[in-house]
């Protein structure tokens, strides 16, 4: 009713909200403990995703589920991208209550620990291909021949600037890693 009630996509955030205003237990009251978060969080999408499993059998609209945005695209034959729920990690993840019962407090601090190292070094390459003077579109080919020229023309050994060369090393090491 929820969802069939807007007229453009909600974030996850707000349907626990919404949820928590119309009675639903159990999606507000996590404050900051990750781990309850994290089981809302799993209720919640394997609620959505069972939801879609069943508008995709009857024909209906395709529901698109991420954090930022859960909502209804139009028909399912119009969903280009619509996969059926047997290809879709996701949904096979959210719609095995074994994978919530398995999920230990430790696990979920790893996978936040994952996240944010993840997140930290999008920064990281960011930084390290400003560098080299390249956009993110940049390839890994891309990359290389940058690389090669900038340490070409900065090596301290031709007559280079010696920290300008650490810096072109640096960048490149964080693009390796």
């Amino acid at each position: 009713a929820i969802l069939t009630g807007l007229d453009s996509p909600i974030k996850e955030y707000d349907l626990m909200l919404e949820l928590t205003d119309r009675g639903f237990g159990g999606f507000a009251d996590f404050g900051s403990d990750s781990f309850e978060l994290f089981r809302a969080h799993f209720v919640l999408f394997n609620a959505l995703y069972s939801l879609r499993g069943h508008l995709m059998e009857e024909g209906g609209p395709y529901l698109e589920i991420s954090a930022l945005r859960i909502g209804f695209t139009g028909a399912q034959g119009d969903v280009s991208s619509a996969l059926s729920l047997e290809s879709d990690t996701l949904a096979g993840y959210y719609l095995d209550w074994k994978n919530l019962h398995d999920t230990t407090r430790e696990d979920v601090e790893a996978m936040l620990d994952s996240f944010w190292e993840k997140f930290a070094g999008l920064d990281s390459r960011s930084e390290a291909l400003e560098v080299l003077g390249l956009d993110e579109s940049a390839s890994s080919t891309d990359i290389k021949r940058r690389y090669r020229e900038l340490a070409f023309k900065h090596h301290p050994d031709r007559g280079g600037d010696a920290e300008a060369f650490k810096k072109i090393a640096s960048a490149m090491k964080t693009l390796q890693g």
